[in-house]
């Protein structure tokens, strides 16, 4: 049986490797002060809830599907529209295969949103005066 690499002492010594991790603790610290402070300022309030791993299973399938980054987002959009009726109203009605071609421009572009990407679709027709005209405008 051959041995691995042979023992070697970590030349970084613990005092400078406990400085180090000082020093990213109070970098995080900074950032997540930073980032509380700009979500303060929005108006956002954090919200810790336990619940159910299938639910959030769900959760990250609305956010893959809605193009968002977070699951906080991806809450949001879930609570305004269980909360509020008329945000529902406000959103586009499509039919599945639209959809998917909405999701392929969006991933093609590297676009974070669905909205982008319809847009995006959007500029390009108006762009081209064969589609304005079939458009009728």
């Amino acid at each position: 049986m051959e041995s691995s690499e042979p023992f070697t002492l970590d030349p970084v010594p613990p005092s400078v490797r406990e400085e180090q991790a000082q020093e990213k603790r109070k970098r995080v610290r900074t950032n997540v002060a930073k980032h509380r402070a700009t979500a303060t300022e929005k108006g956002l309030v954090a919200l810790n809830v336990f619940v159910p791993k299938a639910l959030v299973e769900r959760l990250d399938e609305v956010r893959h599907k809605e193009g968002v980054r977070s699951r906080a987002e991806a809450l949001q959009i879930a609570i305004t529209g269980l909360l509020d009726t008329r945000h529902e109203l406000t959103r586009l009605l499509v039919t599945d295969e639209a959809l998917t071609a909405i999701d392929e421009v969006r991933e093609a572009n590297h676009l974070s949103r669905r909205a982008e990407a319809i847009e995006l679709v959007l500029r390009t027709a108006l762009g081209n005066p064969s589609f304005k005209q079939e458009l009728g405008l």
